[in-house]
C-alpha cells in the first residue's frame, strides 16, 4: 500500500437537469440513462497521471487508470454512445482539452448532433490548484504550476461551457471532477477548500450532488494492489452494481452509492479517508441500471486478483482436465477472485471457523474445488497459522482457568422462561467460544497432520466433547469424553494437561472420586501449576471434606502469595456453582493482590451482574476501564448494566465498542438490538440482529426477535422464516413457538396457531402468555368449554392475570352474556385501573345494551385515572348523546378538542350534533376542522357529501366523495358515495364500477353489494343480481334487504320455490317482518296454495295492520272462496288504507250487488270512479245499480257515459250492452256478432251473447252460445251461476246439463 499522504482528492458528481434551474422544473428529476435510454451518451474523458513541464508537479499513478475505467465503464454498461473523447496524458494537453473536448461538443449542439434527449458526460481526472482566491483550475498535461494560468483549464470557464451546453441544447450535463492536490500544489487546505466552496456555494444547481473522496486535509490512498485510487476504484464498483443494495432492486440511487463507496473507503482506509458526499435534493435519484452482467464485469476489468486466479485455473486445467470440467476458465477465476478476497478478509478479521458458511476455513476448502491444494500453499500456511495461534491462545487461558470469554445472558424479551442453559445456574458462552477456538485446532489435524499434535488433539477432543456435554446437559456424551480422555491418559501419561482435562469431566459428570485422583496426577506431572489444585479443593468439598478442600485452595494460593491467579481460579468455581457472594470474596482477594489489574476488577463487575446489583457491577467495570481503557471485555458488561439500568445511549456505545473490539461477538448484536427496538429503531434493530446471525447463524434468540420485528412490518413470509429456524436452533424454545402461534393467528389458522401454543406449554407448562392466547383461540373459534378450560389454568396459577380477564370478558360478550361479560371486565380494571382499552369496551358494551347511563360512570372512571385519554372524553360525549343529554354531549367532545386539538373525531361528533339539530352551516365548518385534523379523514369528506346530497347539491356532494377516494382509496364510503348519485342518475355501469370499488376497499361492504344486485335487476341482469344478493348476505346473513332482493331476483327467474326460501328466512330473522309474511304469502298464491296464503296473510295483517297489500290479496282469495261477508271486510279495510288499490272499491261494489245492497254498491262505484274516472264498466254497473233503485235519469246517464267510454276505447261488448241498456236491442246484436266476427275464437263474446239471448228470453239461443262460449275456452263457472243477466237460463234444465257435463255441481 502506498499513500498519497501529500493528496487531497475531491470529486464532484453534478447532474445538470435540461432546461432551466432546479427550482423552475419542480419534481422533473433527470436521471443517468439505462441501457433502455432513448437518447445517447457523449463523453469526454480526460485522465492525467503524467506532467510535462514543473518538477512542483509531480505524476500521479492512476489518474490515467481511472479515465480509461470511466471510458471502460459507458462502452461496457448497455448505454448507446454517440460519442467519446478520451484524452490522456501528453494527449491531454490545454489545446486538445479544449478543442478537441469541450469545442467539439459545443460543435455537436450547434449542428443538432447533441439533442434534448442526450447525455453530456464530462471526467477530468488529475491535479487540480488554485492560482488565485477567485477561481480554481484543473491542471492539463502541460500546466505550470504556480506560474501560468493560461495552460490550465478554469472551473469558471468549465461551468460556462456547461451552462451554454444546457441553454441551446437542453440535453442532461454530468459532470464528474476528480482533482487532487496539497500544500505543494496550489495554495494548499485553504485553496483545497477554496475550490470545494467555489463548485458549492456560488452555484448551488453546480453541485447538486458533490462527491468528496476525502475531507479537507485528510490523505487520499492510492493502493498499488487495486490499481486505482480507493476512493474512484469503489466508485466504480459502486457503479458496477455493488452498491445496489437497499433495496437491491438493480436500480442504483445516489444514497445507495454514497453508502457504499464511504463504507468502503472507511473499511480499506481504517478511518484515515472519510469521503465527504453531499447530495441534499437528489439523494434518491437512481443513477444507473445494474445487472447481473456488470457485477461480473466489475470483478473481470476491477480487481487485480483476477489476473492472479486466471494464473492458478490455468495451470489446472492443462489438459482438459480438473474439476468442474463443464465451467468456462474465465467463471472458474471469477469465482476463485472472490474466494481468495472473502478468505483474506476473514483472516484479518479472525473468523477462521465462524460464522457457518462465512470463514477462512470454509473459503479455503472452497478453493480446493476449484484448483489443487498445492496451488493453495501460500493459503494453507496463512491459514495454519491462524489456527494454530488461535487454539494456542484458547489452551493457554484453559490451562490456567482463565475464562477470558465470559459473557452474560442475553437481554431477555417478552415473558418466555429461561433457556435450558441458564437453568444451569452458569453460564456457558465462554465455554462455547473456547469450543469454537479448540475447534480451529483440531482442524489442524487434516491440514497438518503432524504426529507431533496428536497428545495435544486428544486433550481438545476430550475437552470439546465435555463442553458439548454440559451444553447439551448430554450425560452420555460426558461419559464418552471421560472415556476418551481415560484413553489418551494411556498413551500420553506423562501430559499434565490431559489429567487436568480428564478430572474436570469427571468433576462435571458427578465423579468427584475419579476427578480428585486425576486431579492429583496431575498436580505429581506438575507441582507449579496451580489449577489442578483448584480442582482438587472442588472435588474435596463435593466429597464433604471441607477441611482437606481448604487445604488444597491454600496450597493453590501458597504455590505464590502474591499471585492473583488461584485466587481467580477459585473465584471462578465458586461462580459457575452459583455461589456468587463466595466468588465475589476472592476475586476480591485478588483484587488487594493487584488493584491495577482489570481482570480482578472485571471478574467482580461480572459477578455482581448475576446478582442483579447492576450499580456495582457498572462501579467495577468503569474501574477495570480506569486502569486500562482498551480493556475490551469490560465493555460488554458496561453496555449489559448500562442497559438493565435505562441508560440506553451508554449503553449503545458500548455494545458497539464490543462488536468493534470483537466483531464476532453474537451476544452484543443481538443485546444492542433488544435496545434498539425497545427504543422504537425498529428498522437498526433489525440490521443488528441480522449481524449476530451473520457471527451465529444457529443464535435462536435472534431469529425469534427478528420474527417479531418482522411480523410488526407486516413482513409475514420474512416473520414465518424467523420463528421456524429459531425452533430448528432450538427445538425447546418455547418463545418461538408461542410467538409463531400469534403470527398465525394474526392470518386467521387457527388449528395451526393452536397446535404452536399447545407445543410452547409442553416445554413450559406455566407459560401464561401461551395458556392465554391458547384461550382467544378458542374462543375465537366459539369452542367455549375449551377456551374456559385454559382460560381457568391460568387463573391456577395467576388469578389477576389481566389478559385473561379480558378475554373472558370478550367471551361472554360473544355469547351475549351481557352481565357476565361486564363483571369481567370489572374484575380486569382492578388488576389495570388506567387500561383505556377495557374502560372503551366495557363501556361500548353497556352503551349497546341500552345502559348508557351506566356507560358514563365507566366513562367519567377513565378520564378520572386517565386525565389525558382524550377518546375517554369523546366516549363520554357518546354516552351522555344516547341518553338525550346533547348539551353534556356536546361539553365532553369540546373538552376532547381542548385537550387534544388535533382530535378529529371530536370535531366530528360536533358536526354530528349541529346535523342532527338542524344547523347544517355550523356541522360543515366542524367537519372540515377534523379535515384540517386530518387531511386524509375520508369518512368527514363522505359526511359533508351526504349533507350536499340532502340539498339536492349532488355536483358538490359528488367533490365531496371524491376527494374522501383521494384522501382515503381504501375507505369505502367515498366509491358508495359516488356509486349512489350515478345510480340516481340513470347511470348504471358507471354506478356498478364504483360499487365493485367499494367491495374492493372493503370486501365486507354488505350494503355496496346490495345496492348492486338492485341496479342489476334494474339492467334485468339477474344473474349478476343473484351474486350481489348472495355477497351480502355471505357477510350478514341476517340482512334483511339483500334476502328481500334475492328473493324478488330468483321469483323474477320464475324459481319460485327458491324465492319463497328467501322470504322465509326473512321471517327467521325477524319474525315480525310484514314485508317477509307478505311474500311467503304471496308466493303461496302464485303458486295457487290459496290456503297458505290466506295463512300469511293473516299473518301479515297480525304484524301489521296497515299493510294494505295483505289486507287486499287476502279480501280476493275470501271472494274468490265466496267467503263474502269476511271478503268484504278485508275490502273495505284496504281501501281505507290506500288508494292504490281501486278494485278494493269495485269488488265491494259486487259483493254489495250480490247482496241486493243496492244503494251501497252505488257508493262502493262512486268511490271507485273517484280513484278511476270515466271507467266505463264502473259506470255501466252503477248505471245497472241506478235502474234497481229506480233512478232511470241517473241510470240512462251512466248508460250514456259507457257508451261514450267504450267507443273511445273500441270496446264492442260494453257498447253493445250500454246500447242494449238504452234500449237498443238491435244495435247491441249488431255489435255482439261484430265481436263474434273478429274474434270468432275467445269464449268471452259467446259468454256475452248468451247472456243478450237470455235477457231477451231466447233461452235455447242463449244455451247454445254459452257451450259455444265453454267449447272456446270460458270456464268461469262460480260467476255463471251468479250473473243475474243468466238468471232465466239457469232455471232451465240444459244449463244444469252443461255444469254437470263439466263436472260442475249446480248450486
Amino acid at each position: 500500500m502506498s499513500g498519497r499522504s501529500w493528496l487531497a482528492i475531491f470529486l464532484a458528481f453534478l447532474l445538470y437537469p435540461a432546461g432551466s434551474s432546479i427550482a423552475q422544473n419542480r419534481g422533473a428529476e433527470a436521471v443517468i440513462p439505462s441501457a433502455t435510454t432513448e437518447g445517447k451518451v457523449y463523453a469526454l474523458v480526460v485522465g492525467v497521471s503524467k506532467y510535462k513541464n514543473d518538477p512542483l508537479v509531480p505524476n500521479l499513478k492512476f489518474a490515467r487508470a481511472d479515465a480509461d475505467a470511466i471510458v471502460d465503464f459507458l462502452n461496457s454498461s448497455g448505454l448507446k454512445i454517440g460519442e467519446i473523447v478520451h484524452l490522456t496524458d501528453e494527449n491531454a494537453s490545454y489545446i486538445n482539452v479544449s478543442e478537441r473536448g469541450f469545442d467539439k461538443i459545443t460543435r455537436l449542439i450547434r449542428t443538432k448532433v447533441i439533442t434534448s434527449d442526450d447525455l453530456i458526460l464530462v471526467y477530468l481526472a488529475g491535479h487540480g490548484g488554485a492560482f488565485n482566491e477567485t477561481d480554481s483550475y484543473f491542471f492539463t498535461y502541460d500546466s505550470e504550476h504556480m506560474q501560468d494560468a493560461g495552460t490550465s483549464l478554469s472551473i469558471r470557464d468549465i461551468k460556462g461551457y456547461i451552462n451554454s451546453w444546457r441553454r441551446n441544447s437542453k440535453a442532461n450535463v454530468l459532470f464528474v471532477f476528480d482533482a487532487c492536490r496539497s500544500q505543494t500544489v496550489g495554495m494548499g487546505e485553504r485553496g483545497l477548500k477554496q475550490a470545494s466552496e467555489y463548485l458549492t456555494e456560488q452555484d448551488p444547481v453546480f453541485a447538486e450532488i458533490l462527491f468528496a473522496a476525502s475531507q479537507g486535509g485528510e490523505p487520499a490512498v492510492e493502493l498499488d494492489s487495486l490499481r486505482h485510487g480507493v476512493f474512484t476504484y469503489q466508485l466504480l464498483m459502486g457503479l458496477y452494481g455493488y452498491a445496489d443494495t437497499s433495496p437491491k432492486d438493480g436500480q442504483i440511487t445516489v444514497k445507495e452509492l454514497k453508502r457504499y463507496v464511504e463504507n468502503q473507503v472507511d473499511d480499506i482506509t481504517g478511518g484515515r479517508q472519510v469521503p465527504n458526499v453531499r447530495a441534499d435534493v437528489a439523494i434518491n435519484r437512481p443513477l444507473v441500471t445494474s445487472t447481473p452482467e456488470m457485477l461480473t464485469m466489475a470483478t473481470v476489468r476491477l480487481n487485480p486478483l483476477t489476473k492472479q486466479a486466471q494464473n492458478m485455473v490455468a495451470a489446472n486445467t492443462k489438459g482438459g482436465s480438473g474439476a468442474n470440467r463443464g465451467t468456462s476458465n474465465d467463471e472458474k477465476a471469477i469465482r476463485l477472485t472472490q474466494l481468495m478476497e472473502q478468505f483474506s478478509s476473514s483472516l484479518k478479521k479472525k473468523n477462521l471457523i465462524r460464522p457457518s458458511g462465512n470463514n477462512a476455513l470454509f473459503f479455503y476448502d472452497e478453493m480446493k474445488k476449484i484448483v489443487s491444494e498445492s496451488s493453495l500453499e501460500d493459503f494453507k500456511i496463512d491459514l495454519t497459522i491462524a489456527l494454530y495461534e488461535s487454539a494456542q491462545e484458547v489452551i493457554k487461558h484453559d490451562l490456567n482457568g482463565e475464562r477470558l470469554f465470559m459473557r452474560p445472558p442475553a437481554i431477555a424479551t417478552g415473558d418466555a422462561p429461561e433457556s435450558s442453559t441458564s437453568k444451569r445456574g452458569y453460564n456457558l458462552f465462554y465455554y462455547r467460544d473456547a469450543a469454537e477456538a479448540m475447534k480451529a485446532y483440531i482442524r489442524l489435524k487434516s491440514i497438518t497432520p503432524e504426529s507431533s499434535v496428536n497428545a495435544i488433539y486428544e486433550y481438545l477432543a476430550g475437552r470439546q466433547s465435555t463442553i458439548e456435554a454440559l451444553e447439551r446437559v448430554d450425560v452420555d456424551l460426558i461419559v464418552a469424553a471421560i472415556t476418551q480422555l481415560q484413553a489418551a491418559t494411556k498413551r500420553f501419561g506423562n501430559q499434565a494437561y490431559l489429567w487436568q482435562a480428564l478430572a474436570m469431566a469427571c468433576y462435571e459428570n458427578g465423579r468427584y472420586d475419579e476427578a480428585l485422583e486425576a486431579a492429583l496426577k496431575a498436580s505429581e506431572l506438575a507441582p507449579r501449576w496451580s489449577f489442578p489444585l483448584v480442582t482438587q479443593g472442588q472435588s474435596e468439598e463435593k466429597l464433604g471434606n471441607k477441611e482437606k478442600a481448604l487445604k488444597s485452595y491454600g496450597a493453590a494460593m501458597a504455590l505464590n502469595p502474591n499471585d492473583m491467579g488461584p485466587y481467580l481460579q477459585i473465584g471462578d468455581q465458586f461462580f459457575l456453582d452459583s455461589d456468587y457472594p463466595k466468588a465475589i470474596s476472592y476475586f476480591k482477594q485478588a483484587n488487594r493482590i493487584d488493584p491495577n489489574a482489570p481482570i480482578t476488577s472485571y471478574t467482580i463487575g461480572y459477578t455482581y451482574s448475576y446478582m442483579n446489583n447492576m450499580d456495582s457491577c457498572l462501579y467495577f467495570m468503569n474501574r477495570a476501564l480506569a486502569i486500562d481503557s482498551n480493556y475490551t471485555n469490560a465493555y460488554f458488561y458496561y453496555a449489559y448494566a448500562a442497559h438493565l439500568k435505562g441508560m440506553p445511549d451508554v449503553a449503545m456505545r458500548y455494545y458497539d465498542k464490543t462488536i468493534e473490539a470483537d466483531p464476532n461477538e453474537t451476544v452484543a448484536y443481538y443485546n444492542a438490538g433488544v435496545l434498539l427496538s425497545d427504543l422504537g429503531r425498529k428498522e437498526d434493530a433489525i440490521r443488528y440482529y441480522e449481524n449476530s446471525l451473520k457471527v451465529n447463524p444457529d443464535y435462536c434468540n435472534s431469529h425469534n426477535n427478528l420474527g417479531v420485528l418482522y411480523q410488526d412490518f407486516k413482513r409475514t413470509e420474512e416473520a414465518e422464516k424467523s420463528y421456524l429456524k429459531a425452533i430448528e436452533c432450538d427445538p425447546k424454545f418455547a418463545m418461538a413457538y408461542y410467538n409463531y402461534g400469534n403470527l398465525l393467528s394474526d392470518q386467521k389458522k387457527r388449528d395451526e396457531a393452536i397446535s404452536y401454543f399447545k407445543q410452547a406449554l409442553k416445554i413450559e407448562p406455566d407459560y401464561l402468555s401461551a395458556l392465554n392466547n391458547l384461550a382467544n383461540e378458542f374462543r375465537l373459534l366459539k369452542r367455549y368449554d375449551e377456551a374456559v378450560y385454559y382460560y381457568d389454568k391460568v387463573f391456577e396459577i395467576d388469578p389477576r392475570y389481566f389478559n385473561s380477564l379480558y378475554g373472558r370478558g370478550l367471551m361472554a360478550e360473544n355469547q351475549k352474556k351481557v352481565d357476565e361479560a361486564v363483571s369481567w371486565y370489572r374484575k380486569a380494571l382492578e388488576t389495570s385501573p388506567k387500561d383505556t382499552d377495557t374502560y372503551k369496551q366495557l363501556g361500548a358494551l353497556l352503551r349497546d345494551n341500552n345502559r348508557s347511563r351506566e356507560a358514563i360512570e365507566v366513562f367519567k372512571k377513565s378520564i378520572e385515572m386517565v386525565p389525558d385519554y382524550t377518546i375517554g372524553y369523546n366516549d363520554l360525549g357518546l354516552a351522555h348523546e344516547d341518553v338525550g343529554n346533547t348539551d353534556e354531549a356536546m361539553r365532553w367532545f369540546q373538552k376532547a378538542i381542548q385537550l387534544d386539538p388535533q382530535f378529529k373525531y371530536g370535531y366530528y361528533n360536533i358536526a354530528r350534533l349541529h346535523r342532527k339539530a338542524g344547523k347544517a352551516d355550523e356541522a360543515i365548518t366542524y367537519y372540515k376542522k377534523a379535515i384540517e385534523a386530518d387531511p386524509n379523514y375520508a369518512a368527514a369528506f363522505c359526511e359533508i357529501g351526504g349533507m350536499y346530497e340532502d340539498e339536492s347539491r349532488t355536483g358538490e356532494a359528488m367533490v365531496m366523495y371524491e376527494k374522501a377516494i383521494t384522501a382515503d382509496p381504501n375507505y369505502p364510503n367515498g366509491y358508495h358515495g359516488v356509486a349512489y348519485i350515478l345510480s340516481a342518475e340513470g347511470k348504471n355501469a358507471e354506478a356498478i364500477r364504483y360499487y365493485r370499488l367499494a367491495v374492493k376497499a372493503d370486501s365486507t361492504y354488505a350494503t355496496a353489494f346490495n345496492n348492486m344486485g338492485i341496479i342489476y335487476d334494474e339492467l334485468e341482469k339477474y344473474d349478476s343480481s343473484e351474486w350481489a344478493y348472495r355477497e351480502a348476505i355471505k357477510i350478514d346473513q341476517n340482512y334483511l334487504d339483500a334476502i328481500y332482493g334475492l328473493g324478488l331476483s330468483l321469483e323474477t327467474q320464475k324459481r319460485l320455490p327458491e324465492a319463497q326460501q328467501q322470504f322465509v328466512r326473512m321471517v327467521e330473522v325477524d319474525p315480525a317482518s310484514s314485508l317477509g309474511l307478505y311474500n311467503v304469502g304471496r308466493i303461496y298464491h302464485i303458486r295457487e296454495d290459496y290456503d297458505s296464503a290466506m295463512l300469511f296473510y293473516r299473518k301479515t295483517i297480525a304484524v301489521n295492520e296497515s299493510h294494505a297489500e295483505a289486507h287486499y290479496y287476502l279480501a280476493s282469495l275470501l271472494d274468490f272462496k265466496e267467503q263474502d261477508d269476511e271478503a268484504l271486510t278485508y275490502y273495505l279495510k284496504t281501501a281505507a288504507l290506500t288508494d292504490a288499490y281501486p278494485n278494493a272499491n269495485y269488488n265491494t261494489a259486487l259483493i254489495y250487488t250480490a247482496k241486493s245492497d243496492w244503494k251501497k254498491g252505488v257508493d262502493q262505484y262512486s268511490a271507485y270512479l273517484k280513484l278511476d274516472p270515466g271507467n266505463g264498466y264502473a259506470m255501466f254497473n252503477r248505471g245497472k245499480l241506478y235502474d234497481k233503485l229506480k233512478n232511470k235519469a241517473l241510470a240512462q246517464q251512466d248508460y250514456q257515459s259507457t257508451l261514450s267510454w267504450a267507443e273511445e276505447n273500441k270496446d264492442l261488448l260494453l257498447q253493445a250492452w250500454a246500447h242494449f241498456r238504452l234500449g237498443r236491442v238491435d244495435k247491441a246484436e249488431e255489435l255482439i256478432k261484430q265481436k263474434l266476427a273478429e274474434a270468432p275464437d275467445e269464449g268471452g263474446g259467446y259468454y256475452d251473447y248468451a247472456c243478450f239471448y237470455s235477457l231477451t228470453d231466447q233461452q235455447e239461443l242463449a244455451l247454445q252460445q254459452l257451450t259455444l262460449a265453454v267449447e272456446k275456452g270460458y270456464s268461469d263457472w262460480n260467476w255463471m251461476q251468479k250473473d243475474e243477466d243468466l238468471i232465466k237460463l239457469r232455471k232451465t234444465k240444459g244449463f244444469k246439463d252443461l255444469l254437470l257435463s263439466h263436472g260442475v255441481t249446480p248450486k
